[in-house]
C-alpha cells in the first residue's frame, strides 16, 4: 500500500482514516485528526469525545470542559489528554464510568474484552492484540 505524500507524518492521515465513522464527518472537515485517540483509553471519534464531555461535565460541574468544539481552546483541552497525567486519568475514568465498562469487564473472556473494546474504542481493530494483552495483564494482577 502506497501512502500519499500528503498523509506522511501529517494529521491529515487521521482525517482520512477516521472519516465518515464514529460520528466524524468527511476527511475535509478535520474531525479525524481532531478526535484522534487520546488519553489512557485512546478515545477515538467525535461520539466518544461527546460522551466524555457529558460525563466530565456531570462529574465535575465546577470545572466544565468542552472537548468537541473547533477552537484553539478546545484543542488545548484535548491536548491535556496527552500532556497532563492527572487530567488524562480523570478523563479516562469518567469515560469508563459513562460507558458502564465495569459491568462489561467483570470477567476476562474473549467476549467481555470484545464488549469493552466496542464500548471504548467503537470497533474491533486490533482486538487480537487487546485480548492477548488484557489476559496477560489480568494474570499478572490477579491474587
Amino acid at each position: 500500500m502506497v501512502v500519499k505524500d500528503k498523509y506522511k507524518c501529517s494529521i491529515k492521515l487521521f482525517d482520512y482514516v477516521y472519516s465518515c465513522r464514529m460520528g466524524n464527518g468527511t476527511p475535509n472537515n478535520g474531525e479525524g485528526g481532531r478526535f484522534r485517540g487520546r488519553a489512557f483509553l485512546h478515545l477515538t471519534g467525535r461520539e466518544k469525545y461527546e460522551d466524555l464531555q457529558t460525563k466530565w461535565n456531570t462529574t465535575f460541574p465546577d470545572n466544565k470542559k468542552d472537548f468537541t468544539c473547533d477552537s484553539d481552546a478546545c484543542e488545548a483541552t484535548r491536548e491535556l489528554l496527552v500532556t497532563d497525567l492527572d487530567f488524562a486519568m480523570q478523563s479516562s475514568l469518567a469515560f469508563w464510568k459513562s460507558a458502564d465498562a465495569n459491568s462489561l469487564a467483570n470477567t476476562v473472556t474473549d467476549s467481555s474484552i470484545e464488549n469493552v473494546s466496542s464500548k471504548v474504542n467503537g470497533g474491533s481493530i486490533g482486538i487480537d492484540v487487546r485480548k492477548k494483552l488484557t489476559k496477560k495483564t489480568y494474570n499478572l494482577l490477579k491474587p
